[in-house]
């Protein structure tokens, strides 16, 4: 898995990186909708209620995780399906409903642990065919990604 551009921040600042436990309440008003920037994860209206209610440096939101930048660490959160929906109802057309949104503790599984043991070598001996059919990804457009916004984004 790529770092993301926020991963690289924390390593280069030497922001501990740690898993919410709790959930966390987001209360987004029409002024957020209204001055946030579409297509950019870090003014994007989820972020700046964040910002204005919370001690924070920075909040990256981005499709399906959410990180919160404090003082000395970084704080990652899940993002439901609720939230992810509206990020790309507002990445696409500034769009947005106001109201209080939930971001999800991260679940134990999909935590950031390093390995215990190092994976086990291959005999070499199982060969696994694997199918010819090639299968075209849907992606999402005009949404954000997990790179940098450039400075042109709106």
């Amino acid at each position: 898995m790529t770092a993301t551009y926020i991963q690289k921040r924390a390593h280069d600042l030497e922001l501990e990186e740690i898993d919410a436990v709790k959930p966390l309440a987001v209360e987004v008003t029409a002024q957020d909708i209204k001055l946030a920037k579409a297509k950019n994860s870090k003014e994007c209206a989820l972020s700046r209620a964040v910002k204005r209610n919370m001690p924070v440096k920075a909040a990256y939101f981005l499709r399906t995780i959410a990180w919160l930048e404090f003082k000395n660490k970084m704080v990652r959160y899940r993002l439901p399906p609720s939230i992810q929906k509206e990020i790309v109802s507002f990445d696409r057309n500034k769009m947005m409903s106001t109201g209080e949104y939930v971001l999800s503790p991260v679940s134990p599984t999909q935590a950031h642990k390093p390995r215990s043991r190092p994976r086990a070598k291959s005999s070499g001996k199982t060969v696994i065919e694997r199918s010819k059919r090639s299968v075209k990804a849907h992606r999402l457009v005009d949404v954000r990604s997990q790179f940098e916004p450039k400075d042109g984004d709106s």
